[in-house]
C-alpha cells in the first residue's frame, strides 16, 4: 500500500512539473500545413514558389496567419508598420504589419538549408565535380510592388570558387 501511495504522489508531482513549462520548445520538425489567412494571401501568392525549402514555406505561413494583436507591444497605432521576427535555425524572417494585420514589406535571409533535388541536379550537370559548400537564399517583398527573390550557391573545385545565381524558375545563371 505503501509503494502504490508513494508512486501516486510521484506521478502527480510529476505531470504538474511538465505542466508548469513556461518555455516550452517550439518544434518545427514536422513543417505541417498551415492553412492561408485571406489577408496575407497575396503576400503568400508573392514569394512562394516551387524552389522554396519546407522550413521556409513554413515559416512564411506563420508569419502570415500570424494574429498582430495578440502581440503586447502592438498598440494599434495607424500608419506606422510594426515589425516581427521569426526566427528559424538557419534563417529568419522580418515582417511589418499595418494595424490591420496585413504585412506591408518582409526580409527573409535563409542559409545552409535543403535545396530541391532538381536543382542540385542541375549544378552538378553543369558543374561536374564540384561540391556544393554553402548556400543563400533571400526574398524582398514590398505590397504593391515587384517581389526580389535571390538564390546563390557557392561551389568549389580543389581552390576555385565560384558562386552561382539560380533565378525562381531554377536556371543557373
Amino acid at each position: 500500500m505503501k509503494k502504490i501511495v508513494i508512486s501516486l504522489i510521484t506521478m502527480g508531482m510529476l505531470s504538474f512539473g511538465f505542466a508548469q513549462n513556461s518555455n516550452p520548445k517550439f518544434n518545427l520538425s514536422t513543417y505541417r500545413e498551415l492553412g492561408i489567412s485571406g489577408s496575407n494571401y497575396n503576400y503568400l501568392n508573392e514569394v512562394q514558389d516551387g524552389l522554396k525549402p519546407r522550413q521556409v514555406k513554413y515559416l512564411e505561413n506563420v508569419a502570415s496567419n500570424w494574429d498582430v494583436s495578440s502581440s503586447r507591444q502592438f498598440d494599434g497605432r495607424k500608419g506606422e508598420p510594426f515589425s516581427v521576427t521569426f526566427k528559424l535555425k538557419n534563417g529568419n524572417l522580418y515582417a511589418s504589419y499595418d494595424s490591420k494585420g496585413k504585412i506591408v514589406s518582409a526580409i527573409e535571409r535563409f542559409s545552409n538549408f535543403a535545396m530541391p533535388k532538381s536543382v542540385g541536379n542541375e549544378i552538378l550537370r553543369q558543374y561536374p565535380n564540384w561540391k556544393i559548400v554553402t548556400n543563400r537564399y533571400s526574398i524582398l517583398y514590398y505590397r504593391n510592388k515587384r517581389t526580389k527573390k535571390s538564390f546563390k550557391v557557392l561551389v568549389r573545385k580543389g581552390k576555385q570558387k565560384k558562386w552561382l545565381k539560380i533565378d525562381p524558375s531554377g536556371k543557373i545563371t
